[in-house]
């Protein structure tokens, strides 16, 4: 009978040894035996506070337990204390910003002195205006999680036109201003300090030079900031909304003319840009990563 209990024991143990868990010796040696039994050939002792892999099973208080190598055998469940295992560490995902770094995005940029203009001259249309708003397209390189730095190429064209509706013997006349500044320029760093675990979304902060090139103002540098929101999804997307100031650094150049359209009540003159001037600059961009 004692033969076949033991080999019912050894068959159990085998058999709950597939779950391994790590355990601390308590006992003042841990006798590792050949068998689940308490006369068995001890093969290795244990010293109190020592760890050891045995099986999370104990049947009739024996559990497997792993040794160095290949070695295996049984030690009385009362000589160890299971040990929780450790929590697997929670992985943070490759942000899309680092598996798809590159950026195209096609943008909607406003910006302008006097367009915001509110108040009773508002309503009939009355206003200088000072324009460096445009259609651009972005260019961006991200060089980790956080930090990424892009280039901005803008185009505009635009004006103002006014038409006098003839009276008495005066014909009808149109007017025009040209209040586009032409080509624009805009390079920034970006930092994204607040990210989305999944690093979807990110609340951004961009700085750097920006300048319009020729058109109705001349060539004028500023230096523009900005606050955006930016969503890039693991697939090849991504949106931004940003807005800041901009504050020229020079004035337009002299041979700029503050030239006006008047109508019977509207009239849109262009205010050559002054150094200091400080302005709202709103940009909305979509596009794809790369």
């Amino acid at each position: 009978m004692g033969g076949r209990t033991g080999v019912i024991l050894l068959v159990a143990s085998v058999a709950s040894a597939a779950q391994a868990a790590p355990a601390t010796i308590v006992a003042p040696e841990g006798d590792v035996r050949t068998l689940p039994r308490p006369d068995a050939a001890i093969i290795s002792v244990v010293e109190r506070g020592q760890g050891i892999w045995v099986s999370d099973e104990a049947p009739n208080g024996w559990r497997r337990a792993q040794l160095g190598g290949d070695r295996t055998g049984y030690i009385l469940d009362g000589q160890v204390r299971l040990e929780a295992p450790a929590a697997p560490a929670r992985v943070r995902p490759r942000l899309a910003r680092v598996e798809r770094p590159l950026v195209v995005r096609l943008e909607l940029n406003y910006a302008c002195v006097g367009c915001w203009k509110v108040g009773p001259g508002a309503l009939f249309g009355e206003s200088d205006i000072s324009d460096a708003s445009s259609y651009a397209l972005t260019l961006a390189n991200s060089l980790s999680e956080a930090w990424a730095i892009e280039g901005t190429l803008g185009f505009a064209r635009g004006g103002a036109s006014v038409t006098v509706p003839a009276v008495g013997g005066m014909p009808a006349a149109t007017s025009n201003v040209d209040l586009s500044p032409g080509t624009t320029l805009m390079l920034l760093a970006r930092w994204a300090p607040l990210r989305s675990w999944w690093g979807r979304h990110a609340l951004t902060v961009a700085g750097g030079p920006f300048e319009i090139l020729g058109g109705a103002y001349g060539r004028v540098p500023f230096l523009h900031g900005e606050v955006a929101y930016e969503y890039r999804p693991p697939f090849p997307f991504t949106f931004l909304f940003g807005v800041g100031p901009d504050v020229a650094l020079a004035r337009s150049p002299s041979s700029v003319t503050n030239d006006c359209v008047n109508g019977l009540i509207y009239e849109t003159c262009r205010r050559p840009f002054r150094s200091g001037d400080l302005f709202l600059h709103v940009r909305l961009g979509v596009g794809a990563t790369f």
